[in-house]
């Protein structure tokens, strides 16, 4: 029995909502994409650069405040190796919301920084938005990551 094209375009748009409503890989919750932002934030306060480009997509863009965006994993690494330690920092409110595919994580925090050559560390407060996307294997990882500061200080 053939289909017509009304039934076609009903099954195809049906199956397009299906897609778009379930997960890659079995479910996820806002945890796990929060789990995906403090990974990141422990590596940077381990001083562990691979580990915290790790939990960015391969075609993340940073988007650093008063700067150029950096894209992909090897920018990102060379634009971390700016930084000399991140002794503190401290994530103060967090607030995640998921989707099947993308995710975002916006948060407040305070941070401790020494930049590379600078005898002085900066202490700032600030906040962060980071937008997560899920991977074929059901992985969130960052694609898209802003901040900027409340205060800045010595």
């Amino acid at each position: 029995m053939p289909f017509s094209m009304t039934q076609i375009a009903f099954l195809a748009g049906a199956l397009t909502l299906a897609s778009l409503a379930t997960p890659a890989v079995g479910q996820t919750s806002s945890a796990d994409a929060t789990a995906v932002v403090r990974g990141y934030v422990q590596a940077v306060v381990d001083g562990d650069w691979d580990a915290a480009v790790a939990h960015f997509a391969a075609d993340a863009v940073r988007l650093p405040m008063n700067a150029p965006a950096v894209r992909g994993h090897a920018a990102i690494r060379q634009s971390l190796g700016a930084v000399d330690s991140v002794p503190d920092w401290t994530i103060r409110s967090i607030e995640v919301e998921t989707g099947p595919v993308l995710a975002y994580a916006r948060f407040q925090f305070t941070m401790t920084i020494f930049l590379r050559g600078s005898p002085q560390p900066f202490t700032y407060a600030g906040k962060q938005l980071s937008v997560l996307k899920r991977q074929p294997d059901g992985r969130w990882l960052i694609l898209t990551d802003m901040w900027n500061t409340d205060s800045f200080g010595p």
